[in-house]
C-alpha cells in the first residue's frame, strides 16, 4: 500500500476469457480465521482455466491484527476496521488502509464478497449481509447473489461504514459473508465456506460448478445491536440462533463479586443471529444482535 509499511498478501486469477472482476477480501478482522483460511483453499482450487474474468483475493486485508492475535482492530492504531470506510488518505493507517481497499479495489470491480466469521469472542449463525440502504438496482443484484450462496440466513443491512456497504453506496454491489467464530476454525466449517462462495462465483458467471442445492432462506430485517451499560461480567441467556420475544429476558451482566449490575431484554420477536460470548465486557461493548424475521 502507497506510503505505509503495509503489503497486503493477494492472489490474482486471471481467466482467458473476458468477464467480471470479482474482488474476495478476508482477515478485515484479523481474528476471523475460517474466512482467512477460506480464501487460501479458494485459490488452491480455482484455476485461471476455470475462470470467466479475473478474481482478486485479499487473503488478510488487517495482516497486522492477525499476526498479534487481535479482536476486530489493527495492531497500530487499535481501530476497527470495518468501522471507519470509507477512511482517509491521509490519516492513521487504519483511515489509509480503508481508503486503499474502497478506492483502489472495491470501486473498480464488479462485485464485492467480504467474507468474516464472529471474531476471537463471537459466536454466529452463517448468514449473509445485504445492503438495502443504496441504489435500489445495486441492492437487488447484491441480493440475487447472496440468495445463490447457500446461506440460509439473509440478513438486509443498513450499514454505511462497512468494507462492502461503502462500496456498495459508491455503486459496486457486494455482499458481507459470516462463518465461524470464537478464534478456532475446521476443515468443515472451510470446505462449507468455500462451497458458499463458488456458489456466487457461479452465480456471477465467472466460476462454474455443477452441485446445487435446494435450500429454505430466512430473511431477516436489519439487526438490533444491544450494547452493555456496564462494565463486568456478562451471562447470555440464550445461544446464537435461538428465538427470543419481544421483552423476553436475554442476559445480565455481574461484577465480580456476583453483584447484578444490569439486565437486557429483546427489543423485538426476532432470533438471535450473533452474540458476545466473552466473559469480560467493557462499558458500551457489543453484547448481542437480535433481527426479526422479515415477511416475505
Amino acid at each position: 500500500m502507497i506510503n505505509t509499511d503495509i503489503r497486503l498478501p493477494f492472489t490474482l486469477i486471471s481467466g482467458k476469457e473476458k468477464g467480471k472482476t470479482i474482488l474476495i477480501t478476508a482477515g478485515v478482522h484479523g481474528a476471523e480465521y475460517v474466512g482467512i483460511e477460506t480464501s487460501k483453499n479458494l485459490s488452491r482450487i480455482i484455476g485461471p482455466k476455470d475462470v470467466t474474468g479475473r478474481i482478486i483475493i485479499i487473503h488478510t486485508v488487517n495482516y497486522s491484527g492477525f499476526r498479534e492475535r487481535l479482536s476486530a482492530v489493527t495492531a497500530e492504531d487499535r481501530e476497527n476496521l470495518n468501522r471507519i470506510f470509507p477512511g482517509d488518505e491521509k490519516g492513521n493507517i487504519s483511515q489509509r488502509l480503508a481508503y486503499f481497499i474502497l478506492n483502489s479495489l472495491s470501486k473498480k470491480v464488479d462485485f464485492y464478497i467480504d467474507m468474516h466469521g464472529a471474531d476471537l469472542h463471537g459466536s454466529i449463525r452463517p448468514l449473509v449481509f445485504y445492503p438495502v440502504a443504496v441504489d435500489k438496482e445495486i441492492s437487488k443484484i447484491a441480493k440475487e447473489a447472496a440468495e445463490a450462496s447457500e446461506f440460509s440466513y439473509l440478513v438486509a443491512s443498513t450499514s454505511r461504514n462497512g468494507s462492502y456497504s461503502r462500496a456498495a453506496l459508491e455503486g459496486t454491489p457486494s455482499i458481507l459473508t459470516e462463518l465461524g467464530g470464537m478464534g478456532i476454525w475446521s476443515k468443515e466449517e472451510v470446505d462449507s465456506y468455500t462451497e458458499k462462495i463458488l456458489n456466487v462465483l457461479n452465480h456471477l458467471q465467472v466460476y462454474s460448478i455443477n452441485s446445487r442445492k435446494d435450500i429454505e432462506i430466512t430473511y431477516f430485517e436489519p439487526v438490533n445491536e444491544i450494547m452493555a451499560k456496564e462494565e463486568g461480567c456478562w451471562y447470555p441467556f440464550f445461544k446464537a440462533g435461538d428465538g427470543v420475544k419481544k421483552g423476553e429476558k436475554i442476559g445480565v451482566i455481574k461484577d465480580l463479586f456476583d453483584n447484578l449490575l444490569g439486565e437486557y431484554y429483546s427489543p423485538t420477536d426476532g432470533i438471535i443471529l450473533y452474540q458476545t460470548v466473552a466473559l469480560s465486557i467493557k462499558k458500551e461493548g457489543f453484547l448481542s444482535a437480535i433481527s426479526a424475521i422479515e415477511e416475505v
